[in-house]
């Protein structure tokens, strides 16, 4: 048995994108959070350059919020319109949610518990 993969099986898995239960009792359940795609990820990156720029607040929290948390039907539960309302949200609850995105989506590498050997 070949452990190599081909094109088309590797396309094959962009079909569910990864995700994550996050329990937030003071929201009176979980969320999902979700990978976001390579696209998502640049336009994300390149929304950051631009904020950067122009001296703008860059607000990732709330926009990897708007970004990554969607409902069970898999649709965003946010919108970009929603950002100042995240804002708004105590930052240890928005925090939970903000982390569990942040690890799926690569901004927070977790080191090995070995210390990397």
């Amino acid at each position: 048995m070949s452990d190599r993969v081909t094109r088309d099986s590797i396309f094959a898995t962009a079909k569910e994108m990864p995700f994550a239960c996050v329990m937030v009792p003071e929201w009176g359940g979980g969320v999902r959070v979700y990978s976001m795609t390579a696209a998502q990820r640049d336009e994300f990156d390149r929304e950051t350059t631009r904020r950067k720029k122009k001296k703008l607040s860059l607000c990732v929290r709330e926009r990897l919020l708007i970004a990554s948390v969607r409902g069970d039907d898999g649709q965003p539960l946010f919108a970009a319109d929603d950002e100042q309302r995240l804002a708004e949200l105590p930052v240890g609850v928005a925090e939970k949610v903000f982390i569990a995105s942040a690890k799926m989506n690569g901004f927070i590498v977790e080191e090995d518990d070995d210390g990397g050997n």
